[in-house]
């Protein structure tokens, strides 16, 4: 079930980051983001749009870009996921 929900919600992400932002507005595309993804997923999302890549992030958190990709995808949580997130809100 779990698999199912994932591949959704990487299919509808991919929906929305494509969908002409003439025809939704940018609070309510990261809204709609922000429902069907964690956290996490959120702010990579985040700051990829501010111009960070996943090599970069995963730089500044001491983890592999293979690390950052699968957490971007869903796949994986990481161990700690609140001071993850405290720690790329500081990016």
């Amino acid at each position: 079930m779990y698999g199912l929900v994932n591949t959704f919600c990487c299919y509808f992400y991919k929906i929305l980051k494509n969908f002409p932002i003439k025809h939704i507005d940018n609070a309510i595309q990261r809204m709609l983001l922000s429902a069907i993804m964690n956290d996490v997923q959120a702010k990579i999302v985040l700051l990829e749009e501010k111009g960070w890549t996943l090599a970069a992030i995963a730089d500044e958190l001491d983890v592999s870009h293979n690390t950052v990709e699968k957490w971007k995808a869903g796949d994986r949580q990481p161990a700690n996921s609140k001071a993850t997130f405290v720690m790329m809100d500081n990016l």
